[in-house]
Order: structure tokens, then C-alpha cells, then sequence
């Protein structure tokens, strides 16, 4: 069995992605279940 795509996704990972767009990051996440939405 292989491992799930998203195995590979850590929060340094997540925030190096972002901060490669030119956002700046102060290290904080919000961790949403798959039922949560965003408020925009």
C-alpha cells in the first residue's frame, strides 16, 4: 500500500509554499476540519 498523497504535506512545507508567493507568514496555522469554510 502506498502512502497518501497528503502524507507529505507539513506545516513548514505549507508555509515555505506560501511565502514563495510572496506572502509574508508569521508561523501561525489554523488547522479546519473538511466541513469548516472559510469566512471571506
Amino acid at each position: 500500500m502506498s502512502q497518501h498523497p497528503y502524507s507529505a504535506l507539513t506545516p513548514d512545507l505549507i508555509l515555505d509554499a506560501i511565502e514563495a508567493q510572496g506572502y509574508l507568514c508569521d508561523g501561525r496555522l489554523t488547522v479546519l476540519n473538511s466541513y469548516d469554510t472559510p469566512n471571506v
